[in-house]
């Protein structure tokens, strides 16, 4: 059974240094427990990376982003939408 530890689910990776990024690139690659979804930036060059993986591994990337690659930040990958239904009055 699934939980939130194990279950796998979208996170954004995104880099304030180019060669952060592609380093962090290669290793995940090969990282089974990462599935790149998406580079977002140059073909050549991403700045931001969607991935899916388990919050165990996200929380590990994270700690590992803050003690040795500050240029690389990771967070929860939330839906985009155009209104909030909850606030929007009549058009």
């Amino acid at each position: 059974m699934l939980d939130a530890q194990t279950a796998p689910a979208h996170y954004l990776i995104h880099a304030s240094d180019q060669t952060a990024m592609l380093d962090f690139l290669g290793h995940a690659e090969l990282d089974p427990e990462i599935r790149i979804l998406d580079r977002i930036g140059a073909p050549d060059a991403p700045h931001t990376l969607v991935v899916e993986l388990s919050g165990a591994k996200a929380r590990a990337l994270a700690q590992q982003f803050r003690n040795t690659s500050p240029q690389l930040t990771i967070e929860p990958d939330q839906p985009l939408t155009m209104f909030d239904m909850l606030s929007a009055g009549p058009l």
